[in-house]
């Protein structure tokens, strides 16, 4: 599945499988994310950096500023990539 299609999938309101240790996670797009300095800039509230193995299960952030933080052992991030929590761990999806 594509981001693309995560992310039409979620706008209609459908729950999209995140793997086989969940049987369902909606996910909840929460703004963009600077892999540069590790801050956030959130749709709402107040920005900060993101932690490995620390989130909230389904949220996602896009990447606007490429960079090597390194989370849950991902370090090369790309812009338009998605950083997104799932299962206790921040995973990659790769953008185009």
């Amino acid at each position: 599945m594509t981001i693309t299609s995560l992310i039409i999938a979620q706008q209609a309101g459908a729950v999209v499988p995140a793997g086989p240790a969940q049987s369902g996670t909606q996910l909840l797009y929460q703004g963009v994310w600077d892999a540069s300095t590790n801050l956030v800039t959130p749709i709402v509230g107040v920005g900060g950096p993101l932690v490995s193995s620390v989130g909230n299960e389904g949220w996602m952030y896009r990447v606007a500023v490429a960079g090597s933080t390194n989370l849950d052992g991902v370090s090369a991030w790309g812009v338009n990539d998605y950083v997104v929590f799932l299962a206790g761990a921040w995973r990659k999806i790769a953008g185009a």
